[in-house]
């Protein structure tokens, strides 16, 4: 290449396009960077909803069994009470016939 050349259009060209191109990924770094700090910030509120989601199934299952045991206490009672009719019946039974 001559000096008569660095004025020349065709470099001037390919300098403003260079220029350009150099604007442009400029950019895109710091796109790039945002979006890693996005990806970092969503990483953690995942972690966090994660951790939050595993609280509330803990919960849940301790509401369960809770619920379970207040549903079979009727049973229970009505248990209770039938086997003490049929020790009162029982021991009527026997009070009568040893009175007899």
């Amino acid at each position: 290449m001559n000096d008569d050349c660095k004025d020349c259009i065709y470099i001037k060209n390919v300098e403003t396009r260079l220029t350009k191109v150099e604007g442009v990924v400029e950019g895109l770094q710091k796109d790039v960077t945002e979006t890693k700090l996005d990806f970092t910030a969503n990483n953690e509120q995942m972690k966090n909803m994660t951790s939050t989601l595993e609280k509330l199934e803990v919960k849940i299952d301790r509401l369960d069994n809770k619920i379970d045991k207040l549903e079979s206490k009727p049973a229970q009672n009505w248990e209770n009470l039938i086997k003490t009719i049929i020790t009162v019946i029982a021991t009527a039974a026997v009070t009568y016939f040893i009175s007899k």
